[in-house]
């Protein structure tokens, strides 16, 4: 990234879900403390009639497989309050908070386990990609040479996407 910086004049921005937050909720310690929880686990869309929260991956390394959740599991409760959604389970888990171990009640094959899973800090980032303030003439005819297109002009202030 840091060739691809000097080359072409542009900086890449990793950021966290939780600075990604709007700044009314990253007021919210709430709000941030669920943008930073993490479990790795990814849940079937329901369909029609509601379907329960049932695990569709679980990702290698992930809180949730080190717990030993995995595809097709039912998630009935997470810390003895009832789930049946998604929605819910993923609630509940944020709701405890990055390095709590929660107690997960799922069904797989029939089978009811209670499963010790400690909440994790999201790792995932959003890379954003911006110019620099003053890019040099090389690095405009890079630019250019790479995309076809002028250099974009620095802003301080990102586009608000619509």
């Amino acid at each position: 990234a840091e060739a691809i910086e000097r080359a072409f004049g542009l900086k890449f921005e990793a950021r966290a879900p939780w600075e990604l937050l709007s700044a009314e909720e990253q007021a919210d310690a709430v709000a941030v403390a669920r943008a930073k929880g993490w479990t790795g686990l990814v849940f079937a869309a329901p369909g029609p009639s509601g379907d329960p929260p049932t695990i569709q991956n679980v990702l290698p390394g992930s809180p949730a497989f080190q717990a030993g959740l995995s595809y097709g599991q039912e998630i009935l409760a997470v810390d003895g309050w009832r789930t049946a959604t998604a929605a819910e389970v993923q609630k509940r888990l944020a709701d405890a908070g990055v390095g709590t171990m929660v107690e997960v009640l799922a069904v797989n094959r029939g089978r009811v386990r209670t499963h010790s899973l400690q909440l994790g800090e999201n790792p995932h980032r959003v890379i954003r990609i911006q110019p620099t303030r003053l890019p040099s003439n090389a690095q405009k005819a890079w630019f250019q040479a790479w995309t076809g297109l002028p250099h974009p002009i620095f802003s301080a202030t990102p586009k608000a996407r619509k």
